[in-house]
Formats: structure tokens, C-alpha cells, sequence
């Protein structure tokens, strides 16, 4: 898999994280390696206030990454 060489710490997710340039870029990745991943694999891209860069995800909606991280 290509993953991208530059990977970030984002303070949203408090771990490293895959970064993109732009959603293109992001969605480009998805694309090209969707059959490399092991179980769930990315199906969409979004934006990260945190790092201020594209990240991917295998969920399908934000609300179910919000109830992931609330307190």
C-alpha cells in the first residue's frame, strides 16, 4: 500500500494520522488502495481543525466519530 510518508500527530484524534494536502489528494488515496486494507477500509475524506489537513475514515458520518470522542 502507498500510504503517504508524511504522517502527523493530531491533537483531535491524540495520535498520528495519515495527512493530506487536499480532499483530491485524500480521496485519490482512497481510490488507489481500497483493496489493500485489512478489514474496514477508508471510504471518504475529511477535514481536520487540529492538524488543518485531510485525514480518511471508514465511518460514514461525523456524529459517529463525535460519539466515539465524547466525554
Amino acid at each position: 500500500m502507498a500510504k503517504p510518508k508524511h504522517r502527523v500527530y493530531c491533537p483531535i484524534a491524540m495520535r498520528p494520522k495519515m495527512v493530506f494536502e487536499t480532499e483530491q489528494k485524500a480521496m485519490r488515496f482512497i481510490e488507489m488502495n481500497a483493496d489493500q486494507f485489512k478489514g474496514t477500509a477508508p471510504i471518504r475524506a475529511y477535514f481536520c481543525k487540529g492538524c488543518g489537513g485531510w485525514h480518511v475514515t471508514h465511518r460514514k458520518r461525523w456524529e459517529e466519530i463525535r460519539k466515539r470522542t465524547a466525554d
